[in-house]
């Protein structure tokens, strides 16, 4: 192995599963050692928003409930209306997950029959949340249907200098014309990377798992392969360049294709209309047949611990999928109030991770800031 492709992968082997990132996965940007910024201080620093980029019909017999939560998952939000309305689990539906210690703000919907009479707004509530507008609906809510996430957090800082300051600003720029590399963030894989333990043990055999909880740890394993994929390819700076074979996804649009690259992709590419992206692993398809012909899938290099994960991934089922190699944030916007305190807005697609931005101004989870190196 080169000292490249160990720089990239965490220290694991079958007998000490341990990783060592977020830190494992290469930035974009260079940080200031000892010089960070601190997020989710307290929950209302750390606001999110969930746009469906739809409005809900206002007839049909289910019940859209638009939910402020606080301290809470979506996950325990979705079991207090199962025992408030006396609902089955698969019943109570959401579009997409979202922080627990945080602010958020997305719709739940609920089967409700057309005679029944709608309950009154203030009692569909408990300790941490409370819906704010309901409104019929003609269908079910469906996983991963909203469009964008908005986000508004406040950064602090009380190490930072006036340059220091301009030099982050001056990132948030770039940020807004360029991207940023699109990796799943350190959420997905649990706490210190507990979800790709539990799927390294399924995976052996040593352990077994209930459907939720397999499905977790399958896309915690598959996601992290996504990552060292994007990180290879950082590292080789081909993460911002064309390669024959890369599967080109259309801004703005879960649409992808594969084609010969040409002056006409190429020039979409380069004004951002395009974008390369890498394969979430699963069973073989004819996309993934076509990617895996072409330069685009020479950093599909494994290491020893994980080379037997995309067969073990197409067994368990999933198909293959692919992911935009960067994420264009919409309406990035920043305001430094004073030199210990920045507020930070941008809109990120489904699927995009805010702190995978974050991380690109050396911005740490203040929740956990005593498992970060301060020098990362």
């Amino acid at each position: 192995m080169s000292s490249d492709q160990s720089a990239l992968n965490p220290d694991i082997t079958a007998a000490n599963f341990t990783l060592t990132w977020p830190s494992v996965w290469p930035k974009l940007f260079t940080p200031s050692a000892k010089k960070h910024l601190v997020y989710k201080k307290q929950p209302e620093h750390f606001v999110v928003t969930e746009q469906l980029g739809f409005e809900p019909s206002g007839a049909g017999e289910h019940l859209f409930l638009w939910i402020e939560k606080t301290n809470l998952n979506t996950e325990q939000v979705s079991g207090f209306l199962c025992r408030q309305f006396n609902l089955h689990k698969r019943d109570v539906a959401y579009s997409g997950l979202k922080d627990k210690f945080a602010t958020t703000y997305q719709w739940f919907s609920i089967p409700w029959p057309i005679k029944k009479v709608l309950p009154h707004l203030e009692e569909v509530s408990g300790v941490g949340w409370k819906a704010l507008k309901m409104q019929r609906h003609d269908r079910k809510l469906k996983r991963g249907v909203h469009k964008t996430n908005a986000f508004a957090i406040e950064l602090h800082s009380k190490g930072l200098l006036p340059e220091d300051w301009a030099a982050i600003e001056a990132r948030l720029s770039v940020i807004s014309e360029q991207g940023f590399a699109n990796y799943f963030g350190e959420q997905r894989f649990g706490h210190q990377g507990g979800n790709l333990v539990k799927a390294h043990k399924l995976f052996n055999k040593e352990i077994k798992l209930k459907k939720p909880m397999r499905s977790i740890v399958l896309s915690a394993a598959r996601s992290y392969l996504f990552n060292q994929y994007l990180a290879k390819r950082i590292t080789a700076q081909q993460w911002q360049v064309l390669l024959e074979g890369d599967v080109l996804q259309i801004d703005g649009s879960q649409s992808y294709f594969i084609d010969a690259i040409n002056d006409d992709i190429t020039q979409r590419f380069n004004h951002k209309k395009l974008h390369a992206m890498g394969p979430l692993i699963g069973q073989p398809n004819r996309d993934y047949d076509d990617f895996l012909k072409g330069s685009a899938a020479q950093f599909m290099q494994w290491h020893a611990i994980e080379q037997l994960w995309p067969e073990k991934l197409a067994n368990a089922g999933l198909k293959t999928l692919f992911r935009a190699l960067r994420v264009m944030p919409k309406s990035l916007d920043f305001t430094l109030v004073d030199n210990h305190k920045m507020q930070l807005y941008f809109e990120l697609p489904t699927g995009s991770f805010a702190t995978s931005l974050l991380r690109e101004i050396s911005a740490v989870n203040y929740t956990n800031i005593e498992l970060s190196s301060i020098n990362e």
